[in-house]
């Protein structure tokens, strides 16, 4: 926080005015961004906890340090699916940024894999995870979730696990399906090979 929150006003790369003073609960010590080597010069990314919902940005700066191409993303109200690890990294050649949603009985996670930075826009990323809960049985549960991701060029070949359970009884969790989905990067989107297997396994958690 001491390191980068400087820069981050100096630049205008986020707006404290009505922040409700949701900045002052952050300390020196706190860690709120992840940066790369990028070309000439840096990607990043960074919290910004003004409210409504705590949101991140992402910005590069050339080779004189400038900041250029200042991009939002935007969590589903809440990140809950960091786990405690900075949800900005790298797999290959390429960048990702680990997106959470949130709803009634619902949890998700979207990987957004880029090699250019580009605005947030719908069918960009790929599923991670999603964990949805049952309005029929109230302590059921689903989940569909990533087993493997393998990044080849333009391709990415994932596979998923699928998973029910009970809250309140960790022995009836249990593996009930698995599937395979190639997504081919399509104008800067990653689309799926397989859209009718796909949408299948998603809709089923509506």
């Amino acid at each position: 926080m001491e390191e980068i929150f400087p820069f981050v006003l100096q630049n205008k790369i986020i707006d404290t005015t009505n922040s409700e003073g949701r900045w002052a609960n952050i300390t020196a010590r706190d860690t709120i961004g992840k940066y790369y080597r990028y070309k000439d010069g840096y990607i990043a990314c960074i919290v910004n906890v003004n409210p409504p919902f705590e949101s991140l940005i992402l910005f590069q700066t050339n080779a004189n340090g400038k900041v250029e191409n200042i991009q939002p993303y935007y969590h589903g109200n809440y990140c809950n699916c960091w786990n405690g690890e900075f949800g900005f990294g790298k797999i290959k050649d390429c960048f990702y940024l680990r997106i959470c949603g949130t709803g009634t009985a619902f949890t998700s996670s979207t990987l957004y894999i880029f090699r250019e930075l580009t605005k947030q826009s719908e069918g960009q990323g790929i599923y991670e995870y999603i964990w949805r809960g049952s309005s029929t049985e109230p302590d059921g549960y689903k989940i569909m979730e990533l087993s493997s991701l393998e990044l080849d060029n333009n391709k990415i070949h994932a596979s998923y696990v699928e998973t029910k359970g009970n809250r309140g009884n960790k022995a009836s969790k249990k593996q009930t399906g698995h599937f395979a989905i190639n997504y081919t990067l399509t104008n800067e989107a990653w689309i799926p090979d397989d859209c009718i297997t796909l949408d299948s396994h998603v809709m089923n958690y509506n």
